[in-house]
């Protein structure tokens, strides 16, 4: 019976090594298939905009021009990180 425990021992290892093999693997192609930079689009580009003028003290502004529409609130909660990560 030690032999049998032996060969279950090292087909779990196959296994785990199987598992990691492939998981490196799926990780290397979701790194090779990402962009090469991240890029907010629509309304949250301008939301994080509008959150980088609060945290650095500019106007409350999209390309220039004065935001009327979008209150302050949620850029208000994202400056912190804005300021952070600006």
């Amino acid at each position: 019976m030690p032999s049998a425990e032996r060969d279950l021992s090292d087909a779990s290892r196959r296994e785990l090594l199987l598992v990691a093999v492939l998981t490196a693997l799926l990780a290397v192609s979701f790194a090779l298939l990402a962009a090469p930079e991240f890029r907010f689009v629509g309304d949250t580009e301008h939301y994080v905009e509008l959150a980088g003028a609060v945290a650095h003290g500019t106007a409350y502004a999209v390309n220039g021009r004065p935001e009327v529409l979008v209150p302050p609130g949620l850029p208000l909660l994202l400056a912190p990180a804005a300021r952070f990560f600006h």
